[in-house]
């Protein structure tokens, strides 16, 4: 039993480690070996516990952990669920409540306004053609070691490379919405003003929600194809 438990450890070890050099956000990894982490967690706490505390001291502290814990956890989980229905939006950002009413809106509007042969351009590509049947293109690339590692390259790229997928893509609409969860929402929507800014009317503004932040916006090809060349 003593050696299966060394073989454990070690695995977790070499586990954490990998998480650690993988260039992606580690959360979603974590979860297989969640209650692995708990347990030592625990353990480790305990044998702290015991060079300073009595046996009832650290029972109680250790309960109180406990407690503690799941008290938060049902407090957080019972305010996801408040915050979901108010939005009917299935994730909570940290930092903004997003509506998702906001989202059928854009999704209504390219359904009235494009044709199902059209491209559209948007950060969420995919949902874009789930609730709307047109294809959709992601204008930019991901770039891990910018978004995790501090690389100087910019996250999203640069407003000619913005041009460039315009241009090779021809969609006939650039989305812009908030994108929670989503680490390149920021760098995006500057890239976009900042292509506004370098190429006027390459970018026409068709559609403003109620939410400011939900922008539609007619690609002007023969414009784009000026800028990038």
């Amino acid at each position: 039993m003593h050696n299966k438990s060394r073989s454990l450890k070690w695995f977790l070890i070499g586990y954490f480690l990998l998480i650690c050099l993988w260039p992606w956000p580690p959360s979603r990894f974590l979860i297989p070996i969640l209650p692995f982490l708990i347990v030592y967690f625990f353990i480790g706490i305990s044998d702290i516990l015991k060079k300073h505390l009595s046996s009832k001291l650290r029972k109680l502290l250790l309960i109180s952990i406990s407690c503690t814990i799941f008290i938060t956890n049902i407090f957080l989980v019972v305010k996801h669920i408040e915050i979901r229905n108010d939005t009917n939006f299935p994730l909570r950002s940290s930092s903004e409540i997003v509506s998702w009413n906001s989202y059928e809106n854009i999704f209504n509007w390219l359904k009235i306004n494009t044709s199902p042969k059209e491209t559209i351009a948007y950060g969420f590509d995919t949902m874009a053609y789930l609730y709307t049947g047109r294809s959709g293109i992601k204008p930019f690339l991901s770039r891990p070691a910018s978004l995790f590692y501090s690389d100087d390259y910019p996250v999203t790229g640069t407003t000619k490379e913005l041009g460039i997928i315009l241009y090779l893509y021809t969609p006939k609409y650039l989305v812009q919405t908030p994108m929670p969860r989503f680490l390149e929402e920021k760098p995006f929507n500057a890239l976009i003003d900042n292509l506004i800014k370098e190429c006027p009317n390459c970018l026409v503004p068709a559609y403003i929600g109620k939410d400011p932040r939900f922008k539609i916006y007619e690609v002007n090809n023969q414009k784009i194809e000026k800028f990038i060349h």
